[in-house]
């Protein structure tokens, strides 16, 4: 079974491939909401998950990735998805902020994201159980 964040980064591409920006843009806000849940944020909307996550890292609570990863660059991303979703008073002008070289930039900031979250840890994982087979067999 696929991750719901994978399922939604996927269709951020999609769309993005097809020069639908709001739409991506969109989809990577949904990513984001579900990464956070999978991560165990559960409560309430996005923003709720992002306040949660905040506190925790101002109380000495949060995972570590939550330390490599400032909530700013969370609350932007959220932001933006609500004004590529959203009425934004009526003026649809404002979707052009929502550019190639935008999503590009989140692009480069949801990939690192995933890194601190899924991917730095499996392979720290990976790595220290290969070290400590090795040093297992090499112990006198």
């Amino acid at each position: 079974m696929q991750s719901s964040h994978k399922y939604y980064i996927d269709q951020a591409f999609r769309a993005k491939s097809v020069n639908a920006l709001s739409a991506s843009m969109a989809m990577y806000r949904s990513a984001l909401e579900w990464a956070l849940y999978e991560q165990g944020y559960r409560n309430g909307m996005l923003g709720g998950k992002i306040l949660a996550l905040e506190k925790e890292i101002n109380d000495g609570k949060a995972p570590k990735w939550a330390m490599d990863m400032p909530p700013v660059l969370l609350k932007a991303i959220k932001d933006i998805g609500n004004g590529a979703i959203h009425t934004n008073g009526g003026d649809i002008m404002k979707q052009k902020e929502i550019d190639k070289t935008l999503i590009e930039l989140v692009d480069v900031v949801f990939a690192e994201l995933l890194d601190v979250v899924y991917e730095q840890p499996l392979r720290r994982t990976g790595n220290l159980s290969k070290l400590q087979n090795i040093a297992s067999k090499l112990k006198l």
